[in-house]
């Protein structure tokens, strides 16, 4: 049997279809929203008594979770209590704000109005009712501020640890092997030697073992392929274990550092100090030490990354000279000749026991809306000259070559006391949102309509993401006592789950 319907019925059933089809549907997994409830476009407007280029701040719209944020946080101590903004919504729909909590906007509602000012100090809501009353949707809009300085090197108290002892430990060394931390260390019973491939959990297998001699921990260096360290009668000893040692067979004076599979030292015969190498190639000759090269007290050596040079290069600075006169160069190696890598009128100032730290320094450029990662050599700790230790933490931009004090976000709180003689490492950790010091930020996947894409910002989701952790272990107080203690510093921003 055939049924007919009135006309009037059937147009009503087509247009609610379309109108529920145009609101919401769904594509290809995704929704798509009416353009009569949707924010097209979000920005605050420009006003550089708050902050250079404010307008160009990127702002998300979420509109699966209904949230307007800026994921890249303003600087710290942005004013956001009187921000005017612009914004693009469907013609004729009615739009209005409701703040609550903020400093002087308490409880607050009023239709948009792009000369007003709102208080982002508080919660603050954006309702949309649609031209024809039959949408509504109410937006959450955050201006996201940091709560702390991002490229500030932090220093955290609570992430302070004992080294990894049985007892008080009275000296200690610490080298890097085999992608793990090794800690030599002697306390009133003997030699431990700890061990970790992960400094970020604290986790250390101890190991108390006996020795057939009396090692000089300060002389406890690593190579690619190898530990060693000298004995009290300046015998070299190697081992790949940490554990187990056995002779070289060689008498060194002092030994400076490594490159790739052989160990630097320094020979001393009737007052003259000569280079030494071991195990060392058949090219290799033992000539004289200038005058001003350090025969001890240098810092550790790093490895310095260059695009341009044929061969790695690792350099040191400081130590003391065979003339007892502290060394303001610093120093470089290539795998086969020494040589001074600084200018004259830009060193680093003669110091023994400083520290050396391949790091980086951030800054955000206001104009091109980036974060700059420049590679830095940070300097810290070490006798001067006047007996004194340094204090202000130096900086240098361009591999040693020029040295200045660095600024007021990469230097040392005041509760790390002055010291000398620290070894340094910075060991990659990889790092979840759960596991971060302080997420600025909470990221979401933006889903606008199609028609809405073209200037929008995909942000794809991140789960983990690597941070560089500084290891700053023991070294010496001005009354050359050990300092028990190992720092972990980072820069703030490294902490926060990046953008991409």
């Amino acid at each position: 049997m055939n049924r007919k319907f009135p006309i009037c019925l059937l147009l009503g059933a087509l247009l609610t279809v379309v109108f529920f089809s145009c609101n919401k549907v769904e594509n290809e997994g995704e929704l798509i929203y009416s353009n009569s409830v949707v924010i097209s476009s979000f920005a605050l407007q420009a006003n550089d008594d708050i902050m250079e280029n404010l307008d160009t701040v990127f702002f998300t719209i979420d509109l699966d979770r209904g949230l307007v944020y800026n994921a890249d946080s303003l600087p710290v101590g942005t004013n956001v209590s009187s921000l005017k903004v612009d914004m693009t919504y469907a013609e004729g729909s009615s739009a209005e704000f409701q703040v609550t909590g903020g400093e002087w906007m308490r409880d607050t509602v009023f239709k948009y109005n792009s000369e007003d000012s709102i208080d982002f100090t508080g919660d603050v809501k954006f309702k949309i009712i649609s031209r024809d009353m039959m949408n509504e949707k109410t937006y959450t809009i955050k201006v996201n501020v940091h709560k702390v300085e991002p490229d500030t090197l932090y220093w955290g108290q609570m992430a302070r640890r004992d080294l990894p002892s049985y007892t008080t430990p009275l000296e200690q060394r610490t080298a890097q092997f085999n992608d793990k931390l090794y800690c030599f260390i002697k306390d009133l019973k003997g030699y431990i030697m700890s061990i970790t491939s992960d400094p970020l959990a604290n986790r250390w297998e101890k190991n108390r073992f006996e020795l057939p001699f009396t090692p000089d921990l300060s002389s406890f260096t690593a190579t690619d392929d190898a530990l060693y360290v000298l004995d009290s009668e300046k015998t070299l000893y190697t081992s790949t274990d940490g554990l187990n040692w056995t002779t070289c067979g060689v008498k060194w004076y002092s030994v400076i550092g490594s490159y790739e599979n052989t160990l630097l030292g320094v020979t001393e015969e009737g007052g003259v100090y000569k280079h030494a190498q071991y195990p060392a190639s058949e090219s290799f000759v033992a000539t004289e030490v200038p005058a001003d090269f350090p025969i001890t007290g240098m810092s550790q050596m790093v490895k310095l990354e260059s695009r341009w040079a044929l061969s790695d290069q690792k350099i040191m600075i400081g130590g003391e000279t065979a003339s007892g006169e502290y060394c303001r160069y610093t120093w470089g190696f290539d795998g086969s000749v020494w040589g001074i890598v600084c200018r004259e009128n830009m060193t680093i100032g003669r110091l023994k026991g400083v520290t050396l730290i391949p790091y980086y320094c951030t800054y955000f450029d206001y104009e091109s809306l980036d974060v700059l990662v420049e590679p830095t050599l940070l300097a810290v700790g070490g006798h001067l000259d006047d007996g004194t230790i340094l204090r202000e933490v130096m900086m240098s931009i361009d591999n040693g070559l020029t040295w200045t004090v660095g600024n007021d976000c990469l230097q040392l709180p005041e509760y790390i006391e002055p010291f000398t003689g620290a070894q340094a490492f910075v060991i990659n950790s990889t790092l979840t949102e759960s596991r971060s010091m302080s997420s600025a930020w909470t990221e979401m996947q933006t889903k606008l309509p199609a028609s809405m894409r073209i200037n929008s910002r995909a942000i794809k989701p991140v789960t983990s993401w690597e941070c560089p952790y500084i290891y700053l272990i023991g070294g010496v107080n001005e009354y050359g006592e050990l300092n028990n203690n190992i720092w972990r510093g980072v820069i703030n921003r490294f902490t926060f789950k990046p953008l991409y």
